[in-house]
């Protein structure tokens, strides 16, 4: 299986999990739930390679890469040459991870303070206060993956099968500002000088475990004269298929919406009062079985067992690749010698190159239904008053909107759908004298859902990577809006052997150097390849 890199047949191709800990919601988490919104930040798609090019590889990714990345590839020829001559190829990568989480996750304390019960007894203000450091922006925020194993095997000119088995979390509990310092902050006192919303709530968290298959096949247009250059000479498609279980999951709905006015202060009061009126709903699944523990989920992690499955669905996905433009050889031919001497010749296959590449891709098509233990706390119709006549905000007023926990049946929850397009050149084959191989790419995503791990806002990526030799690859990117916002990425490929590829990357490389990022990210994977 290939990527970007591999632009020769002799090139080999590349390609964590926080501990979920269920546990009571507190109380004063679950109003910060109902009334929040805004962007989570850093939701990574778990591909070393996309990862370490910025996840620019929707256009350029071939192989097992493809499985995380465009499907539509997965059946292409390798990029750059096309041989009719290649054989049945077997690519198999095991344990890849990837990783991306805030720093809350990173600290068991944090962790467990932020989700530990919460007793309006003995939680002070000082609790409160930390509280809403802890939920500063990109801090509690998690997205991380390991694939069991990674399969792909291509027969030439009749497709490609991909499998792989894949554990994902994914985390996010984002705050406004104003929430966050306004209502828990020092500066509590500031909810009471302005109208104020809060919807859209950016609440969630879900872990979830699939087995993937996927079919794609590849067509070449005959190339009467392959000495010129062709435009359209090949094109992809690939479907994807999942059977996905649920382990555990929390959100809070979209819909939850709160809003607050400020009244007229009457004559001789000394305190100002708001409007507090709107509505939220929490819910909550895990494992009915009571024994149930996080590492139930990773050490017995086959399908279909139900003490470590609160639910089940289907997820599916689509996409496209073609080659737009491949170079046509260039032969170079050198003559040397005098007219008295012996002519002499020198000649240079450089090799059919795909110069330019477009892809298309929907993924994370499908639903989960949660029938597990399944908990809610719904507030339908707050319609309150609230004063600051002892100064602000204070953890009674927070603990006057828990709503009672309740037990409920079933209900169904989104994946999410994304739609990503992206376009790939290869460099070289334009500029021949540059060393090595050079591949740029750009790539697009939209979400078409409100779900658990979606960007949110569109993201563009531009990534690059360099081969000086075969054995090394440097890859960065760049990225712009998504969850993370603005970033730099790095990665680096090796290839010791030819039956082996480490490929190691991170997609926010600012994070390693900067302290206000507060948040690690990364990518691993072991690859090797047989050929039949």
């Amino acid at each position: 299986m290939r990527d970007p890199a591999t632009c020769y047949p002799a090139a080999r191709e590349r390609r964590r999990h926080p501990h979920y800990r269920s546990v009571p919601i507190p109380s004063i988490v679950l109003l910060l739930l109902l009334v929040s919104f805004g962007g989570a930040r850093a939701q990574q798609r778990l591909d070393p390679v996309a990862i370490g090019m910025g996840k620019a590889s929707v256009a350029t990714a071939r192989g097992l890469s493809a499985l995380s990345s465009s499907i539509g590839a997965l059946g292409l020829d390798e990029l750059g040459r096309y041989d009719s001559n290649q054989h049945v190829e077997i690519d198999v990568s095991v344990l890849p991870v990837g990783g991306s989480a805030g720093s809350t996750y990173l600290s068991p304390g944090d962790l467990n303070f932020v989700f530990d019960k919460k007793d309006s007894a003995i939680f002070t203000d000082a609790d409160r206060l930390r509280i809403s450091s802890l939920l500063e922006e990109g801090r509690l925020s998690a997205d991380a993956a390991v694939d069991l194993f990674a399969l792909r095997i291509r027969a030439p000119r009749i497709g490609a099968l991909g499998v792989h088995y894949t554990h994902r979390v994914r985390a996010q509990m984002s705050f406004p500002e104003d929430f966050r310092t306004g209502v828990l902050g020092s500066g509590s006192n500031d909810l009471f000088n302005k109208d104020q919303l809060f919807r859209d709530p950016e609440i969630g968290g879900e872990w979830t475990r699939s087995l993937t298959f996927v079919l794609a096949s590849s067509w070449e247009r005959i190339n009467d004269n392959p000495k010129k250059s062709s435009w359209f000479p090949t094109f992809g498609v690939g479907m994807s298929m999942a059977y996905v279980e649920g382990i555990v999951h929390f959100d809070v709905d979209p819909k939850s919406r709160v809003t607050t006015e400020v009244l007229p202060q009457r004559n001789g009061v000394p305190y100002q009062s708001i409007q507090v009126d709107g509505h939220y709903t929490f819910r909550s699944s895990e494992p009915i079985d009571p024994t149930f523990s996080p590492s139930d989920a990773l050490l017995n992690s086959g399908l279909l067992n139900s003490k470590i499955a609160a639910g089940s669905g289907w997820e599916g996905g689509f996409g496209l690749a073609m080659v737009v433009l491949r170079k046509a050889n260039v032969a170079d031919l050198e003559i040397t010698g005098s007219p008295l001497e012996a002519q002499q010749f020198k000649s240079s296959d450089r090799g059919t190159r795909d110069a330019l590449l477009f892809g298309i891709d929907i993924d994370g098509i499908g639903s989960l239904e949660w029938a597990g233990k399944n908990r809610e706390r719904n507030y339908r119709n707050i319609h309150d008053t609230v004063t600051n006549q002892l100064g602000g905000i204070s953890n009674k007023d927070i603990y006057r909107y828990e709503a009672k926990l309740d037990t409920i049946g079933p209900f169904r929850t989104q994946l999410p759908t994304t739609l990503r397009l992206g376009l790939g050149a290869d460099i070289t084959a334009f500029f021949p004298d540059i060393p090595g191989d050079l591949l740029t790419s750009f790539e697009t995503a939209f979400d078409m859902n409100h779900a658990i791990g979606g960007e949110r806002n569109t993201r563009y990526s531009f990534g690059a990577e360099w081969r000086p030799t075969p054995g090394f690859i440097v890859r960065s990117g760049a990225q712009f809006g998504g969850r993370i916002g603005a970033a730099m990425a790095l990665g680096v490929g090796l290839r010791p052997f030819r039956w082996l590829t480490l490929d190691l990357a991170s997609s926010e490389i600012t994070s390693l150097f900067f302290a206000d990022r507060r948040r690690i990210d990364f990518a691993l994977r072991l690859a090797t390849k047989v050929t039949i």
